[in-house]
């Protein structure tokens, strides 16, 4: 069985991924690290599982191409058989064309609501009122870990394109062409330096979630870091 798991919910998706794997023993594949000899290994039947094997693709779309052309004909091979159990976690949406050559895979999706967009496209300066009514629509539907990791990446998206990095100009030019025109919209609001600030002072935040030194509450923080950067 092939089931897909994902979406911009990072959060929920992840918890998903989680359930369906407790209890199970599998073998994990790295997609950042993953080269073709680990696929050859994971999907062998090489006698170390009596009835059944189970896989977790961790982070399918960041495979390289040659990586990913060989996992997709595995995963189109082992789509129907029986004894096999392969989930696949991505961190964003996958395109529905890639999705479509597997017609007998189950696909959970997990979509942020759009106004959880309107929050990230409003990130811009002089815009720290209403980023702060936002922030609060947001809260406490959605948890200030999630607020943070959705923040924090599109703000490491802003300063690719600030920076005119190349691996920005890839992974822009795969999102839909009204997201794209949206976030280079936005990144022209943004000095390099100002950009900078914003994303080390998200960095220290995380630091300081991860580590329990935050001396106060994570959504506190937030709200301080968007009002002072932002006004």
């Amino acid at each position: 069985m092939l089931t897909f798991i994902h979406g911009d919910d990072v959060t929920n998706s992840r918890n998903q991924v989680l359930a369906l794997l407790s209890g199970k023993d599998y073998v994990t594949i790295d997609g950042k690290r993953a080269e073709e000899a680990d696929l050859m290994t994971a999907f062998s039947n090489d006698g170390l599982f009596l009835d059944s094997k189970t896989i977790f693709i961790d982070g399918w779309g960041k495979m390289k191409p040659t990586v990913l052309k060989v996992c997709v004909e595995h995963l189109v091979r082992i789509e129907t058989e029986k004894g096999i159990n392969v989930f696949v976690w991505e961190d964003k949406s996958i395109d529905k064309r890639k999705l479509a050559k597997f017609g007998k895979a189950k696909v959970l999706p997990f979509m942020l609501p759009k106004y959880f967009f309107t929050f990230l496209d409003s990130f811009v300066p002089k815009n720290a009122q209403k980023l702060h009514q936002l922030l609060f629509q947001l809260y406490p539907s959605f948890a200030p870990e999630q607020i943070l990791y959705a923040l924090t990446n599109r703000v490491r998206q802003l300063l690719m394109i600030k920076q005119n990095d190349p691996n920005a100009f890839e992974e822009i030019q795969k999102m839909a062409p009204f997201q794209r025109s949206k976030i280079q919209s936005q990144a022209r609001n943004w000095t390099e330096h100002d950009i900078i600030v914003v994303y080390k002072r998200l960095f220290e935040c995380e630091v300081g979630m991860k580590t329990s030194s935050l001396p106060l509450p994570l959504i506190n923080h937030l709200d301080f870091l968007i009002v002072s950067s932002l006004n």
